[in-house]
């Protein structure tokens, strides 16, 4: 029985991947850098020290991430201000339905707390969580399985019993780790070989979830 469901949030809620790279990419070429798409989705799923040390790997040491960062997080907050947060197809119709049926839920995000509450916010999301782990509140970043151990924990239930969502390679790793059973709902990376190993399902949106959860609850 499934008794809560812990959400990823970039790219598995929310449609912001692909703009996050947008202006990761062109800060980081006002620098003389080509970040690449394959380059970027390497980092996706990673906490903020995670990707800064995997991009100085990439770049050197002289790789500025600190202020590309900043200046990214300047831009997409000023977009999402300006244009609202765009949601992922089902977020909203899944939600429901796990309120519907007294599923609680949870946010498992590697992003930090005061940045990940303010686009949940903005989504008019935030409300419909009973609890948020957040990369800045854990010790290991995803793939290690702290921050869903501690979302399983926030919310009173054993992680056996909880159903993970994640867009990432990564997430699903550390939701696998868990031992929690794994959904991905791929957005920048393509389901591999390895992902359907460790996933209980592949589902092509947030809809197909409410489907997956009605047959494991039988």
């Amino acid at each position: 029985m499934i008794e809560a469901v812990i959400f990823d949030m970039d790219g598995l809620m929310l449609d912001t991947e692909y703009l996050t790279y947008k202006f990761f990419r062109q800060h980081a070429a006002e620098l003389g850098y080509d970040l690449t798409l394959d380059i970027f989705k390497q980092s996706v799923g990673r906490r903020s020290p995670d990707s800064k040390i995997y991009y100085k790997s990439v770049f050197g040491q002289d790789f500025d991430f600190d202020l590309i960062r900043q200046k990214n997080l300047d831009d997409f907050h000023k977009h999402i201000e300006e244009n609202g947060v765009p949601k992922k197809k089902g977020i909203v119709e899944l939600l429901e339905f796990l309120k519907e049926n007294k599923i609680k839920c949870a946010v498992a995000s590697s992003t930090s707390k005061p940045v990940a509450e303010k686009c949940l916010k903005n989504a008019g999301l935030l409300d419909c969580f009973d609890a948020g782990i957040y990369g800045n509140m854990v010790k290991n970043g995803k793939p290690a399985p702290d921050i869903f151990i501690a979302a399983a924990a926030a919310l009173g239930v054993p992680c056996e019993s909880c159903l993970c969502l994640e867009d990432s390679y990564n997430g699903i790793r550390a939701g696998s780790s868990a031992k929690m059973v794994t959904v991905m709902v791929p957005d920048m990376l393509p389901p591999t070989e390895e992902m359907e190993e460790k996933c209980y399902a592949i589902a092509p949106d947030l809809l197909k979830v409410i489907d997956i959860i009605r047959e494991l609850n039988g």
